[in-house]
């Protein structure tokens, strides 16, 4: 990928990400790139085509991210530990990521659909059932209750909530969301999921 090319991408996620799809224009992305119009059309064809890009590129970096959990796991507390921790530091590292995400599905989450078909299409692992299906293989619906798609979707709902109801933790609660509560939050949902594997 060209550096004028990954510069666009990166600037529009952050545009996109501020403003969500109708807000943003490409004369704000190319502010924030520091490059003429026409330099986005001649990467991009439209701020449509662009904007899926950017989904792309950012969905597609946390399957990626979720993927190589499974990789690294050679047991399967382990896996549990690798799983729960890439998807939290995901939302700590990217938290932008989940908010464009987040606007985009409010929206009625048409170019996000878009973008996961694409993605399906593209990878082996989501064309045989997504992450799902490695928990499959490592034989985890022998073990709990629920299917393994419910796990993952179980997994990934927890490890994104305190991101999504920070305010209601912050103000209900008078907790703050920081690194000790964001290390207490891992270790309570390894904990759950290790309990149910018992």
């Amino acid at each position: 990928m060209s550096k004028t090319r990954e510069r666009i991408l990166r600037k529009a996620f952050q545009i996109f990400s501020k403003k969500g799809y109708e807000g943003a224009r490409i004369e704000d992305i190319s502010r924030a790139a520091r490059l003429n119009k026409a330099t986005i059309y001649y990467y991009f064809r439209n701020k449509k085509e662009l904007y899926k890009e950017v989904l792309y590129q950012q969905t597609k970096l946390f399957i990626n991210m979720v993927l190589e959990a499974f990789e690294k796991a050679s047991g399967e507390e382990e896996l549990i530990k690798s799983v729960v921790d890439a998807c939290i530091s995901f939302v700590e590292k990217y938290p932008d990521m989940f908010v464009l995400q987040l606007r985009e599905i409010c929206s009625g989450g048409r170019y996000l659909r878009e973008t996961l078909k694409r993605l399906v299409e593209e990878d082996e692992t989501l064309k045989s059932g997504g992450i799902a299906s490695k928990f499959k293989e490592w034989g985890f619906q022998r073990k709990i209750p629920i299917s393994t798609r419910h796990l993952w979707l179980n997994i990934l709902g927890m490890s994104i909530s305190h991101f999504i109801t920070r305010p209601f933790i912050e103000e209900i609660y008078q907790i703050e969301v920081n690194e000790d509560f964001i290390e207490e939050r891992k270790r309570s949902i390894i904990k759950l999921l290790e309990s149910a594997l018992d």
